[in-house]
């Protein structure tokens, strides 16, 4: 019989760390009292989701400029939504949710 995967064994953090031992990393600090050390793991696992956010924006705003498009005014409205995407991206405060992240560990 053969035992089941783990899906959190196969997660990364931002940092290529593994996730599982991350989580269990944190949970320890925790219950050790060490809330320095728990703060700086649970932004690790907090900043994980923006960076890739932050990659797929790029990795899409590339393809508009690498690729051809058959109608170049489909391309240059996709280019002028983008920059509603940088302003989000360049005016996001990461205090809110790390207030949240925390209340949850509380």
């Amino acid at each position: 019989m053969t035992q089941p995967v783990d899906p959190w064994t196969q997660v990364k953090t931002a940092h290529d760390l593994a996730a599982d031992e991350v989580i269990s990393a944190l949970q320890k600090e925790i219950r050790r009292g060490r809330t320095e050390n728990a703060a700086l793991l649970a932004y690790e696992h907090l900043r994980r989701e923006r960076v890739a956010a932050v990659q797929r924006g790029a990795r899409e705003n590339g393809l508009r400029y690498d690729s051809s498009y058959a109608d170049l005014g489909v391309r240059d409205a996709e280019i002028a939504a983008h920059a509603a995407y940088r302003k989000r991206l360049y005016d996001h405060d990461v205090v809110p949710e790390a207030q949240a992240a925390a209340t949850t560990l509380t």
